[in-house]
């Protein structure tokens, strides 16, 4: 049902805002706004700014703009799963309006609730508040689905957004209401309860922000930030330039100091020049000399090769008939060759017949010795089979004479040896069981003897001493010692390692000094000093590998490394070296670094660590607080020791200077006394350790008798005990003979009848006479065939050698006449090589004359810069100088003397003086041109900032004049003053603000607002004022203040209330969102006025014309009467009996308040029912 008080809204006004288990709100709560100002009344805790956290959290603002809660979580009521916001918004003239709804429900019940989507995660934020399920924070995800948020506290929440029934992803809400002109960040335009007391507290920079943002559509911000940038950036542009041309300067003057010794340089080198010049002559000339001589040479070359081709010619006349009577010779020699070699191979074909024929004559020989051999053979074989049956037989007569076994008491006789062997045994191995234990009672005496004698020598040694101090004091000290010096002894260390600090200084006699370097010194001590960044490295890896230990556990190494960066510095004295007059005037002698002698390397670490260096050595005149004030007050030191006396210890006095007031305060500390440097400790124990060596000697002596005794009884068991062993295998012996020689006979007899089983198998050889006779004839008749099959290759062969002897003759005929023809080709060729050799020489002596023209020519090349031939403007130069070599040789001698003595007057530095000058040319250029580059650039960024102030500054000036005008009238319409100024600052745009100027009392000129001078009301009346003034500028459909009335007396509050309903009931006018913990009786509420009672709507739905209608009724007697002004009269019933005051509400007649809450109550039942 439309409002009908008021017919438009603005473009982004709010409607309606529809709440469900919204924090307080129990069930569903309706709220309908009205166009113009909306007064939320009712006392505190009621719900009022629950209303103004809908309203940011519906719209997608952001949690930190309200300054409360920071989870979405926190916003669900308890008892609940999930919270709805439902927010209309005003579409604009003729455009449907925006329905923004949001659903928040804890991740455990999502999509149990009816109408929810089922939520699909998207994402968790685990910053609480910022996330995309409440914070305000614009998320990325561009599909509808809903959105998870993770507060701080682990809850997970799901939230759905809609806008106009379409699910949407929270970036498209925030980006609508961006587009409408909605920023909840914006303290003039949104200011909730929590942050009233930031926003009077903004200084006048950041309310000026604050205006700009707030005025237009944010261009006016825009504009002033850029022109802040740009207007630093052209500070620097002008600084740069500054810096630039004091550069130039400093470098032009350095330019004109330097020019005289420039110009004795540039002649200088001009005679250098010229002495370049005729050097280049002399080498031309030099060139062309050698460039002839290499053109004789090379005729000569010319003429040599000539004779060469005249007596090849002569070498191949004679090689040519030579050549012909080789050919000759060459075809005879290989006829007789091929004649030579079939009469090789006739000669092998009658060798291999000679061969068969021998084989064949020795196998018949073969079968003819073994013919007549077979008789002997016979016999002998009769003879072997008669022995091998005489073996058998007397084998087996020695086993039938042979005993069964060896006599019985044989083995008695072991059993009792064995028994005798097992008691010795058992006595011997006691024996050796005792010797060996006295043997290691023994060891651990001498082992312990050895201990102390070793413990007596290390504590003659000093160095001993130190250490056994230190690895007690630092464990491990003496393993990392150990471990130094071995690395030390084996050269693995690239520079000097020194360590620990405590053997590297020298004995230190007096306790005081001892007691003092004890102090400052601390855990240093114990510290390895090293200058190599290598060696550091290498130390440290060996101490963290030392520190780690099975099972976790680590090893409590405390030694430290120094590392000195720059070993070769001096050590340096802040407050100075201690002198005479120190000693004198205060008591001062020495520095901690002059009590002991180390290594510079060792002290520089310890001044650089511990401050040895600066600190001071006191006498006994230093300790007294006159004294300890002089050198506070006279002296830079702030570090002094004192010494002990009657009774007392050494102090450590520590001079501090705060850096905040100056003021010097000073830390006494006891020094105790020294027990690392300490002497002369550790004798006591000397007597106790001789005795207890003494004790230990007499053991020894004693033990060694018991020793020397059991193994005299060892001896003699170990002796009985191998005699009964040998008798005992004396008689394991005889009893293993009587087997040994039956297993012998056995065997012959085995052999025996082996043998004769074989000579059986083979048989008889006189049984083979038949086949023998038979072999020996076919032998015999293929000798005969072999025989006349040679007779037939010796005849081939002698008719093939008559053939050979026609071709031998023609080679024998050719070589006759070779002599002669080769005699003549031998002179011909000596004719050639001698030709050759000339040329050689010939060709030898041009490479020798081209060489020395080459290096001429290079020679010439490189004095004339590369160039292959002198320019014509250089040669025309060399025409005023001689031609002849011996006086241009004279004159450059004396070009050269000249450039001599211009050199000697030179300073000595003339690359630097050339290089410098050079370099400021360059610099100079360059400078020149930057200068040049940085103007033009400086002159366009003051246009570009002036453009840009012309079209932000009088835009500005204008809106601030509209807002000025407003407040000084709404300061005159409460009987105040008061100004809008904004104060401007030239192109420093980071120093232009908004300045607000009050005055609240007669006869009081306008003064800034300022929290310490202005109350908290006045302030309060004078932002609220201001921000009705920018009603008329400023372009948000919305604003929200809540509780801005607070710290407001009942007179400024109702004026400034009656302001607000004037400034928001104009056209054009944003609307406004005013909550109150009360309204004041007698307000004039005019129709744009719409209040809604916070009780009422608790209690149920109220709609914005029903509460509008109840309190204009109860507001006015007859409900009748309009002013035509906007304003409702006064009430026409003038009572003034004082009621109670429920809900905040003025002095209404008891009647119409219980009319307007019961009506609620009704309302909310009635509509709980439907």
């Amino acid at each position: 049902m439309a409002d009908p008080i008021v017919t438009s809204y603005p473009r982004g006004a709010i409607k309606r805002i529809r709440m469900k288990d919204f924090m307080s709100f129990c069930g569903t709560l309706l709220v309908e706004a009205g166009p113009r100002v909306n007064l939320f009344a009712g006392p505190n805790g009621s719900g009022k700014s629950s209303v103004v956290t809908a309203i940011c959290m519906g719209l997608a603002g952001n949690m930190k703009s309200l300054n409360r809660q920071t989870k979405p979580s926190e916003l669900i009521r308890r008892g609940s799963r999930a919270f709805e916001i439902e927010i209309t918004l005003c579409g604009g003239p003729g455009n449907p309006d925006i329905v923004v709804f949001r659903r928040t429900e804890r991740a455990d019940g999502a999509g149990g609730a009816a109408g929810a989507r089922p939520s699909k995660r998207r994402r968790a934020n685990t910053a609480g508040g910022s996330g995309a399920a409440g914070a305000g924070g614009g998320g990325d995800d561009d599909d509808g689905d809903g959105e998870d948020d993770a507060g701080d506290g682990g809850e997970r929440v799901h939230t759905v957004w809609r806008v106009d029934g379409r699910e949407v992803p929270q970036k498209r809400v925030v980006e609508l209401a961006r587009s409408l002109g909605i920023h909840f960040d914006n303290l003039c335009q949104f200011l909730p309860q929590e942050r009233v007391q930031e926003f009077t507290n903004l200084n006048p920079a950041q309310l000026l922000e604050c205006t700009e943002e707030a005025i237009g559509d944010g261009t006016l911000l825009r504009q002033h930030n850029e022109l802040k940038q740009r207007s630093g950036q052209l500070t620097r542009k002008r600084e740069d330039l500054e810096q630039l041309k004091k550069h130039l300067a400093r470098l032009e003057a350095e330019h004109s100091a330097a020019e005289p010794e420039y110009r004795r340089l540039q002649r200088r080198n001009a005679l250098r020049r010229e002495v370049d010049k005729i050097r280049q002559k002399v080498a031309w000339q030099a060139r062309e000399a050698a460039t002839r001589q290499a053109a004789r040479a090379r005729d000569q070359v010319a003429r040599t090769e000539q004779d060469v081709v005249a007596a090849q010619q002569r070498e191949a006349a004679a090689q040519a008939p030579l050549n012909a009577r080789l050919q000759a010779l060459h075809a005879a020699e290989q006829a007789a060759r091929r004649l030579t070699q079939q009469a090789r191979a006739k000669e092998q074909a009658v060798e291999a017949a000679a061969r068969e024929m021998r084989r064949l004559e020795d196998s018949n020989k073969e079968k003819e010795d073994a013919l007549v051999s077979l008789g002997s053979r016979s016999r002998d074989w009769r003879d072997c089979c008669d022995a091998a049956r005489a073996q058998v037989a007397k084998a087996r007569e020695e086993l039938s004479e042979l005993p069964e076994g060896p006599p019985p008491e044989l083995d008695v006789r072991v059993a009792q040896l064995q028994q005798l062997e097992q008691a010795k045994e058992g006595e011997a191995a006691e024996a050796h069981y005792l010797a060996g234990m006295k043997r290691g009672e023994l060891h651990q005496i001498d082992q312990q003897i050895r201990s102390l004698e070793a413990v007596a020598a290390r504590r003659n040694d000093r160095r001993e001493r130190l250490l056994n101090k230190l690895d007690e004091r630092y464990p491990g000290s003496r393993a990392l010692y150990s471990w130094l010096d071995e690395e030390r002894t084996a050269g693995r260390f690239n520079g000097r390692v020194y360590g620990p600090v405590l053997l590297e200084m020298s004995a230190v006699v007096d306790p005081d000094w001892a007691a003092y370097l004890e102090k400052i010194l601390g855990s240093n001590v114990a510290a390895i000093v090293t200058e190599n960044i290598e060696d550091n490295n290498r130390v440290q890896d060996w101490l963290s590998s030392q520190r780690a230990r099975p099972g976790g556990r680590w090893k409590k190494f405390l030694n430290k490394v120094l590392f000195v960066r720059n070993p070769d510095a001096s050590i340096q004295y802040p407050a100075g070296r201690p002198t005479a007059d120190m000693a004198q005037r205060y008591g001062i002698t020495h520095t901690l670094d002059q009590l002991f002698e180390a290594e510079h390397l060792v002290k520089l670490a310890l001044s650089n660590a511990s401050g040895i260096n600066a600190t001071y050595v006191g006498s006994r005149l230093t300790d007294s607080t006159a004294v300890i004030n002089r050198v506070i007050s006279e002296t830079p030191i702030r570090r002094v020791m004192t010494p002990a006396y009657d009774g007392r210890l050494g102090k450590f006095t520590n001079i501090r200077t705060s850096a905040f007031s100056g003021q010097s305060y000073q830390g006494i500390d006891e020094c105790g006394r020294a027990t690392l440097l300490a002497e002369g400790e550790g004798e006591a124990e000397d007597g106790d350790e001789q005795q207890r060596l003494a004790e230990l000697q007499q053991a020894r002596n004693a033990a060694m008798g018991e020793l020397r005794s059991l193994e005299e009884t060892k001896r003699t068991l170990d002796g009985e005990l191998a005699q009964i062993r040998d008798e005992k295998r004396r008689i394991v012996a005889q009893k293993s003979g009587y087997s040994t020689r039956r297993a012998s006979i056995v065997r012959k007899e085995t052999d025996a009848l082996t043998k004769l089983r074989r000579l059986e198998g083979q048989g008889d050889p006189a049984a083979a006479a038949p086949r023998l006779r038979n072999e020996l004839a076919a032998g015999l008749d293929a000798v005969a065939a072999q025989a006349l099959h040679m007779l037939a290759l010796l005849r081939d062969l002698h008719a093939h050698n008559h053939k050979l002897a026609v071709p031998e003759l023609a080679v024998a005929s050719a070589q006759a006449g070779l002599q002669a023809l080769r005699r003549a080709v031998k002179a011909a060729t000596d004719d050639l090589r001698a030709a050759e050799g000339a040329l050689a020489a010939a060709r030898n002596n041009l490479a020798h004359e081209e060489e020395r023209a080459a290096e001429a020519a290079e020679r010439a090349r490189e004095l004339l810069g590369g160039r292959d031939r002198p320019a014509a403007e250089l040669r025309r130069e060399w025409a005023q100088w001689p031609d002849e070599p011996e006086e241009l040789e004279q004159l450059l001698a004396e070009k050269q003397d000249e450039a001599q003595r211009a050199q000697e007057a030179m300073r000595g530095d003339e690359a630097a003086v050339l290089d410098a000058w050079q370099r400021r040319e360059e610099e100079l250029k360059r400078l020149r041109k930057d200068t040049e580059t940085a103007t033009a650039a400086l002159e366009a960024a003051v246009a570009d900032v002036e453009a840009r102030k012309a079209a932000w500054l009088p835009e500005l000036q204008r809106h601030m004049a509209a807002v000025n005008d407003s407040v000084k009238g709404h300061f005159k319409a409460i009987g105040c003053a008061g100004e809008v100024v904004l104060r401007e600052a030239g192109d420093a745009f980071q120093d232009y603000a908004t300045e607000i100027r009050v005055s609240y009392r007669p006869q009081e000129p306008v003064q800034p607002l300022d929290r310490n001078r202005h109350s908290g009301g006045e302030r309060t009346v004078a932002t609220m004022l201001y921000l009705m003034a920018l009603q008329g500028v400023t372009t948000t459909p919305f604003r929200v203040v809540d509780e801005i009335n607070q710290g407001m007396d009942a007179r400024n509050e109702r004026k400034v209330f009656n302001l607000l309903v004037e400034c928001s009931s104009r056209p054009d006018t944003p609307q406004c969102f005013l909550l109150t913990p009360k309204v004041i009786a007698d307000l004039r509420y005019s129709r744009h006025v719409l209040v809604q009672n916070m009780l009422v709507l608790n209690a149920g739905a109220l709609g914005g014309d029903t509460a509008n209608s109840l309190l204009l009724a109860a507001g006015q007697a007859d409900g009748s009467q309009q002013e035509d002004d906007g304003h409702a009269a006064r009430p026409a019933g003038q009572q003034r009996r004082q009621q109670p005051q429920p809900m905040g509400l003025g002095e209404l007649p008891w009647q119409e308040i219980k009319r307007l809450v019961f009506f609620g109550r009704r309302g909310a039942r009635s509509r709980a029912q439907g």
